[in-house]
């Protein structure tokens, strides 16, 4: 060995063997397949996905036991349910299905505001309806009080203005 170097020849000899291995088209082929078949069982089981499982959570983790339900439509098109339109409460989010329908779950005892936003498809204005009254649905949103384990909470129809129609009176 000169300098800390290895002669040429040895550490060619040294690269032939273990390159097959690691890297050769069967061989890293073989060993990509091996760690996987390593790293995800033991990632699944590691995440809760697999093995035993707690039937309580733990001390850092909430359960979202009670649910928050209702149904968003557009008042200035007959009515009809608004697709993808956000709906959040106490930061949690969920986009209303085909039918305008929306559930969240939350953790229990746990009050909030309701906002909607309408989906980007369509623009809306930011004055709505929510259990009759007028209600500014993307900045003060709809009391929700605070539920128990289990409770389900109906918020009813909720509906929108698209900009289509005119505007809303005012809030006061």
């Amino acid at each position: 060995m000169i300098f800390g170097r290895q002669p040429m020849g040895e550490a060619v000899s040294q690269r032939r063997t273990l390159s097959p291995f690691l890297f050769g088209r069967t061989g890293g082929t073989l060993w990509l397949f091996a760690m996987l078949f390593i790293a995800v069982p033991f990632a699944a089981s590691s995440a809760g996905c697999g093995g035993s499982s707690s039937s309580s959570p733990g001390p850092t983790q909430q359960t979202r036991d009670a649910k928050v339900t209702g149904q968003v439509v557009d008042q200035y098109n007959n009515n009809s349910p608004v697709v993808g339109a956000t709906v959040r409460l106490v930061g949690i989010s969920t986009l209303t299905a085909q039918d305008g329908t929306f559930v969240i779950a939350i953790p229990s005892g746990t009050a909030g505001k309701l906002t909607v936003q309408s989906p980007s498809t369509v623009r809306y204005y930011s004055t709505g309806y929510a259990n009759g009254q007028a209600v500014n649905l993307r900045d003060e949103g709809v009391p929700i009080p605070a539920l128990t384990a289990s409770q389900s909470y109906p918020v009813g129809i909720i509906s929108i203005l698209s900009e289509t129609g005119p505007p809303p009176p005012p809030l006061f």
